[in-house]
C-alpha cells in the first residue's frame, strides 16, 4: 500500500491536464478518467470496508477524484453538439476548436 500512496502523491503533484492538446474523447475517457475514478473507488472501498485493517488511508483526501473532475470538465465541451452525440476530439484547454472535424464519438 506504500506504493499506492506514493503513486497518488505523484499524480497529485505531477499530473496536469493544463495542456494545449487535442485528445480522443473515447481514449481519454476510458484510460484517463476511468483509471482515476477506478483508483479513487478502490481506495475508498478498502478504507470504508476495513479490507486492510492494518493500513491507514488517512493520507487520502479525494486527490484522484479531484483530478478526474478537472479532466471531466475539460472534456465537457465535446458534448455540446447539435445532435447531443459528442465530438470525437477535444482540446484540453480550448475545448472544440473552430476548425475541428465534426466527426462524432459513437463509442
Amino acid at each position: 500500500f506504500e506504493e499506492l500512496r506514493r503513486s497518488v502523491e505523484r499524480i497529485e503533484r505531477d499530473l496536469s491536464f493544463k495542456s494545449d492538446l487535442r485528445v480522443s474523447l473515447f481514449e481519454i475517457t476510458i484510460r484517463g478518467l476511468g483509471a482515476l475514478v477506478s483508483a479513487h473507488s478502490m481506495i475508498k472501498f478498502i478504507n470504508e470496508t476495513n479490507f486492510a485493517p492494518d493500513q491507514s488511508f488517512d493520507w487520502y483526501h479525494d486527490q484522484l477524484l479531484d483530478k478526474a473532475l478537472d479532466l471531466g470538465m475539460r472534456l465537457l465541451p465535446a458534448f455540446f453538439t447539435p445532435t447531443g452525440i459528442p465530438f470525437g476530439r477535444v482540446n484540453l484547454i480550448r475545448g472544440i476548436l473552430e476548425n475541428e472535424t465534426k466527426e462524432n464519438c459513437l463509442a
